[in-house]
């Protein structure tokens, strides 16, 4: 009988670091989907803005740094 409880529990243990597993593994991919969703939306209005109003070299340095800086915030978040 002790046998069978040790069992049962043996089962319920591993099947609770496989759900410990899978959650994880959820949070890191809403994590990159956010970093991916805020790339692709930043380089979307990148080129648009480009095409418009043909960037200078400093009005890219100051893309890259809201690149970095939006990144960062994300990450954060």
């Amino acid at each position: 009988m002790v046998a069978d409880i040790d069992n049962k529990m043996d089962i319920l243990v591993a099947r609770i670091a496989k759900v410990r597993r899978w959650l994880a593994a959820i949070a890191v991919l809403k994590v990159v989907a956010a970093c991916m969703l805020f790339i692709c939306i930043y380089t979307g209005v990148y080129v648009w803005l480009d095409h418009r109003l043909n960037f200078g070299v400093l009005d890219r340095i100051t893309a890259l740094l809201i690149l970095i800086i939006g990144a960062v915030i994300v990450l954060y978040k």
